[in-house]
């Protein structure tokens, strides 16, 4: 549970936000070229998961594990040393408790928007958290520190996310904070120099399967999102689905 949340400026170019919990300080700052071994780490386990492994054991001790690391280390790397000086394309955030491991990393950059490709808006991707540090707000954080970039750094109006449906806690996690289903793609995701290929979502569409509450746990007065049935026998029928927030 959160208790308290302040902001710190350490540069123009190099933010920070410090939540502070009973006995521990999150720190949000960007990534460094030495965090990525972690996060890879992050991302290898749980894609393999996605494809039934059922354990972190079981996981990290298969062979296949290596490979999908080091494809997921090389991809990092590569964007890292696409990250230009201006910090206007492109960022990279990493979470931490004071001086401990990176606990949670996300990637924000601009892309063709998938509804108008003659676009080109704020993207946020690879967002991750460390399986024993979920459920403490984190990835809302990152999403918030994304968002406070996008409006005031790069002056934006909007935020985009491109998420996998399988992932009901993910989607629940994006409408709880203010993320709306705006395209749906149900094969192969095509992209090229004019973007990629969706089925968009007609607004009237909406009132017939996006139905959501937000409800409150007991345990710690946690805010969740209950999703309706309707919502995700929807989502079953497509691979992914793009969010979006305005940014006001």
């Amino acid at each position: 549970m959160v208790l308290s949340t302040s902001l710190k400026f350490k540069s123009n170019s190099a933010l920070e936000d410090h939540i502070k919990y009973p006995t521990e300080i999150l720190v949000i700052e960007p990534a460094t070229m030495n965090a990525l071994h972690q996060i890879a780490i992050y991302v290898a386990r749980e894609k393999m998961q996605v494809a039934q492994f059922a354990t972190d054991i079981s996981c990290m001790m298969s062979p296949a594990f290596s490979m999908v690391y080091v494809q997921e280390l090389e991809r990092l790397e590569t964007n890292f040393q696409s990250l230009p000086c201006s910090f206007m394309q492109h960022t990279m955030l990493i979470a931490k408790y004071n001086d401990s491991a990176v606990v949670a990393f996300v990637d924000m950059d601009r892309r063709r928007e998938v509804l108008d490709p003659s676009q080109s808006v704020p993207y946020i991707s690879d967002l991750i958290v460390s399986p024993h540090h979920r459920k403490k707000g984190i990835a809302s954080a990152l999403l918030q520190r994304c968002e406070h970039i996008a409006r005031n750094v790069w002056k934006e109006h909007h935020l985009h996310l491109l998420a996998e449906t399988y992932s009901l806690p993910a989607v629940s996690l994006y409408l709880k904070n203010g993320f709306v289903p705006v395209s749906l793609e149900s094969g192969p995701l095509h992209c090229d120099d004019e973007g990629c290929v969706m089925e968009p979502i007609e607004a009237t569409d909406h009132q017939k399967w996006y139905s959501i509450t937000i409800a409150t746990e007991d345990v710690g007065n946690r805010s969740v999102v209950k999703l309706s049935e309707g919502f995700v026998n929807k989502l079953k029928l497509f691979q992914r689905v793009v969010f979006r927030k305005d940014l006001i």
